[in-house]
């Protein structure tokens, strides 16, 4: 990292842990928001942990991801805290076990022209 992502992944973290202590947690993503699992995603990290998911777009700087890098990495480490360890990463383990499903259901359905 450069000096300037390095300081916005400060802020990133320093930012985190306000929100952590007021109780206001997010986590930023770049899933799709309106796509099934993006909103599977946010549903599952809301009601397993109270944390609210702000979608980000791709069209960003590298200080602005540094940030959301560093936030979310005090976010998850919270998480594993309070949850217990691991915990993050099998939320994210089940929604691709989701989205996975749903694709292969998709690629099962006997479509017009073609398909299975």
């Amino acid at each position: 990292m450069t000096d300037p992502e390095q300081v916005s992944s400060e802020k990133g973290r320093a930012a985190a842990r306000q929100d952590i202590a007021g109780k206001r947690l997010r986590l930023f993503s770049g899933a799709p928001s309106e796509a099934p699992w993006g909103l599977y995603l946010a549903e599952t990290l809301r009601q397993r942990f109270s944390i609210e998911v702000v979608f980000t777009s791709c069209l960003t700087t590298a200080e602005k991801r540094a940030f959301e890098d560093g936030y979310n990495a005090e976010v998850i480490t919270h998480i594993d805290r309070a949850f217990g360890s691991g915990a993050y990463s099998l939320a994210c383990e089940e929604v691709q076990r989701w989205r996975k499903a749903r694709s292969d259901e998709w690629l099962a359905v006997d479509r017009p022209g073609g398909g299975a």
